[in-house]
């Protein structure tokens, strides 16, 4: 099930991509590999004050992006998506956008409206407000940004249509969904909370009932409750979002996520509490396992598959 789960992802995730529009032309983000799924979380800080991004295109490439907002942000902050080119058709020129000379500008208006998105991987719900897709007659670079004549408030913007991922950024996700929870403005106590009171209580739960002794114990119920933890955190933001989107066949895929982490949570617990004795090469390659399984299913936040290698090289005294 776990292969299903990723076989999905790489079909339907992007990537945290930490940016920041820059203020101008001149100071456009440049998109790197823009062909490549990215997703970035900005803020503008004040009215008819855009976010400029750049995207060099190559041969066969093509614009891809997608603008969001989260479920709290205010309904009257609806910012605009206009993208710039040399083979794009010349439109009304808003006052508040810089153009390149001899660029055209195609202007998407935000529609609140939409019913809420499921995102399975975050998970999360996202009001998708508008969208542009060009497929350029030749190489070029282009210029898309975001603006709001009125308001302020945080957007993100989905770019790109290839799914790929490294080894580093598949693995530091549950970080970076801590951070994503906050830019969504949700209290920190809903963020962490989950995670910190299953694992405080669950440590405080089984110490008092198993005898607890030794370095390699201590380090398999911390990650025992890690893994819990993060299945715990992660049904709490899929009810969330649920409740906003309405049923999305998404959620399956949350759920699979969900199923493993629990899994390989109690079985490491079983594990910690099973083997007192001597521990055995396997016993150890079997550590080693069940965490780099929990970096292919974002268990443990990092520290949980980090607790279970230094279990594992651990000496027995």
């Amino acid at each position: 099930m776990a292969a299903l789960a990723l076989v999905a992802s790489f079909a339907c995730a992007h990537t945290p991509l930490e940016a920041g529009g820059g203020g101008s032309i001149g100071s456009a983000y440049v998109i790197p590999t823009p062909s490549k799924s990215w997703t970035l979380y900005e803020e503008l800080h004040g009215p008819e004050e855009p976010h400029y991004y750049r995207v060099d295109l190559g041969e066969g490439e093509r614009i891809v992006v997608r603008l969001f907002v989260p479920l709290g942000e205010a309904s009257s902050f609806t910012p605009v998506l206009a993208v710039m080119g040399p083979d794009i058709g010349g439109g009304e020129m808003p006052e508040a956008l810089e153009v390149p000379e001899e660029y055209g500008l195609e202007l998407v208006e935000g529609n609140r409206s939409r019913r809420p998105e499921y995102e399975p991987f975050t998970p999360a719900s996202y009001i998708y407000l508008a969208e542009i897709r060009h497929e350029p007659r030749e190489p070029a670079t282009y210029y898309f940004a975001v603006y709001e004549p009125e308001e302020r408030g945080r957007y993100g913007l989905a770019v790109g249509y290839v799914e790929e991922f490294t080894a580093l950024e598949w693995a530091k996700v549950p970080v970076d969904v801590f951070g994503i929870k906050l830019w969504e403005g949700q209290n920190p106590l809903l963020v962490f909370g989950p995670l910190v009171a299953v694992v405080a209580l669950g440590v405080w739960y089984v110490n008092g009932r198993e005898v607890i002794k030794g370095v390699p114990m201590w380090l398999g119920l911390g990650a025992s409750m890690l893994y819990l933890g993060t299945a715990v955190n992660m049904f709490t933001q899929m009810v969330l979002a649920l409740a906003a989107s309405g049923f999305s066949s998404g959620s399956f895929i949350t759920a699979i996520f969900i199923s493993v982490q629990l899994g390989l949570g109690y079985s490491i617990l079983q594990k910690t509490l099973k083997d007192r004795r001597k521990r055995t090469l396997k016993h150890r390659l079997i550590v080693v396992g069940y965490g780099l399984l929990g970096l292919l299913v974002w268990a443990g936040v990092l520290v949980g598959p980090a607790l279970l290698f230094a279990s594992a090289v651990y000496p027995d005294r």
